[in-house]
Formats: C-alpha cells, structure tokens, sequence
C-alpha cells in the first residue's frame, strides 16, 4: 500500500476501494502524539499503559527527547529481550492511552474464539449468531486457556487437521514465551548495559526463588516471592549495580527447629569491574567482581545476597524473649556458654590419673 502497487488480488474489492479512497496512515502520523504522551505524562500514569512492565517507562521517556522520529526512536529502546512488534505495540498503547483496566474490561466481556467449524458447526455458529446467545463449552474468559483449546478441539473435529495443528502450534507457542519471559528476567547482555553511560537502567521486578533457593539450602522451608528493585549504571567500562529486595522466608530456629518468618529487607550494591578498571577508585568495602564476558544474570546475584543475609542465630519471638532452651527425658540444649563452663567445672579423669603421676607425697 505504502508503495502504491495494487492490491485488489489480496484483500476483497471493496476493502481495495475504501484504502485507494483514504491516505495510507504510518507511524510518521502518529508520532509526534506518542512523543507528546512520553513528554507530558509522569512515570505513574505511564505504569497503567497496557503492556508496560519492567520499567519500560523509564527507557521509553529515557530516549524519547533525543530521537528524531518513529524509526529513531525505535532503534534506541530496541534491545535483545524486546522484539520490534512488543514495542511497536507499546507504543500505540501508549498513543492511544490504552490502559490495563480498559483492556481487562474489555476481555471481561464473554466472547467465543472459534478456532474452526465443519459445515454442520458454522451452521449452527450462524443460528446462535441471529438469537445472540453463546455456544455452549465454549470459553467465555479470554484467559481460559484450557477451555479455548477443548472448544477448539470440540469444533475441529472434522475440520481439516492443519486447523489443529494451527491451534496446538498457538498455544504452545504462547506457553514457551511465558516461560522464557521467566527466564530472561533480570538478564542483559554486556553491551546492552555499557550504553547507559548517562542515565541508569532501572528495573522492578517480582522474583519466585523458592524452587533455587531450597535447592541450595535445603533447611529453608519457604520463600515468599521478592520484589527486587534497583539500577545499573556504566562508568567507563564498569557496571555499578544496587539492588534493593523486600519479602519473607520461613526457615527453622537454631534452637528448636521451630519454623520462623524472617523477613528480607535489604539493600546490596556490587562492582562489575572491567579488564581495564581501577580497583583502587573504589571504597575496600565495596564488592568488586569481574565484568562477565557476555550477559549479567543478576538473578543469580540476589540468590547469593539472600543466603548471606540468612543469620547464624535464628530465634521465634518466644525463644527471643527468655533464655529457656528445649529439653526433654534424658536431653537439654544448652548455649555454649554453659557448655564450656560445664567443662572447666568438671574434671578430666584422664588428667586427674596423669596428675597423680607427679604427686611427691607418692
């Protein structure tokens, strides 16, 4: 279209007449009313926009003022874990002012997604169509995965098999993105990171570590899903990371076994030291690390934080408030303090017949 060549052999005719009669809209229409939303609106409206997630707002408004048009801008917040369609649909979101509560209402609204029909079936679709009912078993929540592929099944079992291939293929890609969106999380590659010399990349994340967690500690009994925020920044060649995490966990009391909440509220920074860094510009406290030669898994970074900041002495509130330490018949836990007192108090026999060895008197 945008090159001007027919297209009347692709779409129907009068479709053909309605795109040949109006101007062929792109992204050079509509781009100074998404640079007015970046520039205009704050960072919490920008968070309600359909699909912003990850702190996408700030990158957006990060590079928004310097780019010269749609394609420029595009080219700047392009990175390994956005595709071009996720950003291209951002950003109409974002023009159109196109909020999660508008599309949740949206998709709140019953509907039947018709993956394919025999002859008998769109018969009966064109019935229901004319009394505007629903079909029945099928789904009527956008988000019921299982019941859209039962009704798909259901109405294409006559149907030519591509139709089912199509849908299984559908679905199953939508399962491996969601999970190498988990993935991908808190991941970027080294060169992404050395481009934010002037303005940190920020992130906002909610990690589910329980799994890795108990895998490398086995005496932790659950982790609440953490909420991990912070920022990387490059300085000349080097990644400054700081990582703030707040959540829970429950593990078992040093003295009793006891399960304990322990909460996880605190706040971490490391140096990601480059082959030509200076070590000595940076305070002796400061953790300094090697720049990976690829990506920065910072995921891994907040499990090793997480199992240091577990103390060596973990007490309930009870066991907190008094010094009474568990026993039962024929056992008592005691401290190490009366531990090694009871040993200095009581002699060593071995000792007592070595001493007589020494006696004058004898």
């Amino acid at each position: 279209i945008a090159a001007g060549e027919p297209i009347t052999q692709w779409v129907p005719a009068p479709s053909a007449a309605q795109l040949a009669a109006n101007r062929h809209q792109t992204w050079a229409d509509f781009y100074p009313w998404l640079r007015y939303r970046l520039l205009t609106a704050d960072l919490a409206e920008l968070r309600t926009i359909a699909g912003m997630s990850e702190g996408l707002e700030y990158r957006l408004t990060q590079h928004i003022a310097a780019s010269h048009d749609f394609p420029d801008f595009l080219r700047r917040i392009k990175s390994k874990r956005y595709t071009y369609a996720r950003l291209r649909r951002l950003c109409l979101a974002v023009t159109l002012n196109l909020t999660n509560a508008s599309v949740a209402a949206a998709q709140a609204q019953p509907f039947i997604h018709v993956l394919g029909f025999t002859a008998a079936g769109q018969a009966y679709l064109h019935g229901v169509k004319k009394n505007g009912g629903l079909a029945a078993g099928y789904p009527r929540q956008r988000g019921d995965v299982g019941a859209r592929w039962a009704a798909g099944a259901a109405a294409t079992r006559r149907a030519p098999h591509r139709d089912v291939n199509r849908a299984v293929t559908k679905l199953r890609t939508r399962a491996c993105a969601r999970r190498i969106r988990r993935l991908l999380m808190l991941k970027w590659t080294i060169q992404e990171l050395l481009r934010h010399q002037q303005a940190p990349l920020t992130f906002a994340e909610t990690l589910d570590l329980e799994a890795e967690l108990k895998a490398r500690d086995p005496e932790i009994m659950s982790v609440a899903p953490l909420t991990a925020t912070g920022e990387v920044r490059a300085d000349e060649g080097d990644l400054l990371v700081t990582v703030t995490l707040a959540g829970q966990m429950v593990i078992p009391s040093t003295r009793s076994l006891a399960p304990v909440t322990w909460p996880l509220n605190f706040s971490f920074s490391e140096v990601y030291a480059g082959t030509n860094s200076d070590p000595e510009k940076y305070d002796d406290g400061q953790l300094v690390l090697e720049l990976p030669e690829e990506e920065l898994d910072l995921q891994s970074a907040i499990s090793d934080h997480v199992l240091l900041s577990i103390p060596m002495q973990v007490l309930t509130p009870e066991e907190a408030a008094n010094d009474e330490m568990p026993s039962g018949e024929d056992w008592q836990v005691v401290s190490e303090e009366e531990a090694a007192a009871a040993a200095k108090a009581t002699p060593n026999p071995a000792f007592n017949k070595l001493k007589q060895l020494f006696d004058d008197d004898k």
